[in-house]
């Protein structure tokens, strides 16, 4: 048979050390520690320190030669004693850390002191920062034998800097040192779209929109936002400085824009999306401007938030031509036109396009357009929000009748394009008037007026009046 051969060292399996296998949880740290230093004896220790003296000018890159003889001992006397007060928290450490805290923000931890002596124990502190940054929010109190102490600290940092301070907590026979750190950051918070403005567009009356922007926290550390409004402004006067901001309100009192969530707090490097809601009850344009504000911060941002509503999907809104020589209003004065005939059937309302005509232009035709939409299906009715059914969108038509022959050369002249056509669901078309001064009707200083009408079928059937008045000018 061959001979046993001996394992190796190299190939025996280590024997896991029973200690690895002990798991400490901070309670048990805290209670060994807490029972160390209750049993402890006292002692005195002497040390002896050699001192080496030597003759001459002792510099900084100079070492003087010196004897051993010449050596003098000093005997330091330590004694040793059982101090009188402990800490429970932060693991039994005395490092105190705040972290990261907003600038002009508070934030306050607790720490536990136990009394170990058999003894009742008389607490004092040292002074605290003149400044406000670190501070004792509750009184010191008296401890019994074996008793507890609830002590609040707070940090408010005032800068972007780190803070730093040794408080001295005294008894009669012992000091516990508590190093106190923290650091000041400044909020930093992006709010889009960054134009500062937030247009929800169209809906139709009794049916709510809805609409978004976002914060986003690019600052290290959590923010604690809020936002109002500012027609919902406690004081009136201060609302009102600046009226233009401010738009009509609902009849009913409840206010047409809400948001939400309207606080809240933002970890940092996340984003929270607001909902704006746009609830109108009655046709008109709507418009407030969004306080978007940071906890115990002075700084603010401002959105301003418009909305339009309807009594029908079908809607004309009234543009500008960029040509210079042309100008679109709707507030023009009041034009007696004698050769229009009264209508006979009523009609929703009225718009003017007003054509400027030069004639030292090179381009005898004027250009004014309009834009007709469409904002069916752009909201949804309060009953029907949380329905799985959703609303059909249908389009949208409109026409413009031709000119009357009694106006003449004017029929040719006037060119509507689109005369008649569709508009998709929550979109709008362009439609361009152009306009050709009659030769025998271009005077300067003369006046041309003449007027069509237009029908939009969509919800409801609506007919406006369209008045032109073209001025002609040198």
């Amino acid at each position: 048979s061959k001979p046993h051969t001996p394992k190796s060292p190299q190939n025996v399996p280590a024997t896991p050390s029973p200690l690895e296998n002990i798991v400490i949880t901070d309670e048990a740290r805290i209670a060994a520690m807490i029972k160390l230093k209750t049993n402890f004896e006292r002692r005195f220790e002497k040390v002896l320190i050699p001192c080496f003296t030597a003759a001459g000018e002792c510099t900084h890159d100079k070492m003087l030669d010196y004897k051993l003889s010449d050596t003098v001992y000093l005997q330091v006397h330590l004694p040793a004693v059982k101090p009188e007060l402990v800490l429970l928290s932060q693991n039994g450490s005395s490092i105190v850390d705040f972290g990261n805290v907003c600038i002009g923000q508070t934030r306050k931890l607790e720490l536990t002191l136990k009394s170990i002596s058999e003894n009742p124990v008389s607490l004092t502190t040292s002074a605290f920062p003149h400044d406000g940054t670190f501070q004792k929010v509750n009184a010191t109190r008296d401890l019994e034998p074996l008793g507890l102490h609830q002590m609040i600290l707070e940090f408010t940092p005032r800068a972007k800097a780190k803070y730093y301070e040794v408080v001295e907590v005294r008894t009669q026979r012992s000091t516990l040192h508590l190093h106190l750190h923290g650091s000041g950051v400044e909020p930093s918070l992006i709010v889009s779209p960054d134009s500062g403005t937030l247009d929800l567009g169209h809906v139709m009356v009794g049916e709510i929109l809805h609409g978004t922007f976002t914060l986003k926290n690019s600052s290290e550390i959590e923010l604690q936002y809020g936002i109002s409004l500012l027609s919902e402004k406690s004081d009136v006067v201060q609302a009102f400085t600046s009226p233009s901001q401010i738009g009509n309100c609902n009849k009913t009192g409840i206010l047409p824009f809400q948001c939400t969530p309207h606080t809240g707090s933002i970890a940092a490097g996340h984003t929270q999306e607001i909902t704006v809601k746009f609830n109108p009850d009655h046709a008109d344009t709507y418009k407030d401007v969004l306080i978007v504000n940071l906890l115990n911060q002075p700084q603010e941002t401002r959105i301003e938030v418009t909305g339009r509503s309807w009594t029908g999907s079908m809607f004309v809104l009234q543009g500008r031509d960029p040509t210079p020589s042309v100008t679109l209003h709707s507030l023009v004065p009041k034009i007696e036109d004698p050769a229009a005939e009264p209508e006979a059937e009523e009609f929703k309302g009225a718009f003017w396009v007003v054509f400027i005509c030069s004639l030292s232009a090179p381009k005898q035709t004027f250009t004014e357009s309009v834009s007709i939409g469409n904002c069916r299906g752009a909201g949804f009715k309060p009953e029907v929000a949380n329905s799985k059914d959703k609303a059909a969108k249908p389009t949208g038509d409109f026409a413009f009748d031709p000119l009357k022959g009694d106006y003449g050369p004017l029929v040719k002249a006037l060119v509507i394009n689109p005369q008649k056509g569709s508009v998709e669901s929550c979109a709008s078309t362009p439609v361009i008037f152009q306009f050709t001064p009659p030769k025998e009707m271009a005077e300067v200083g003369s006046r041309i007026q003449f007027n069509t009408m237009l029908t939009l079928k969509g919800e409801t059937v609506e007919q406006y009046r369209v008045n032109f008045v073209a001025e002609i000018v040198k």
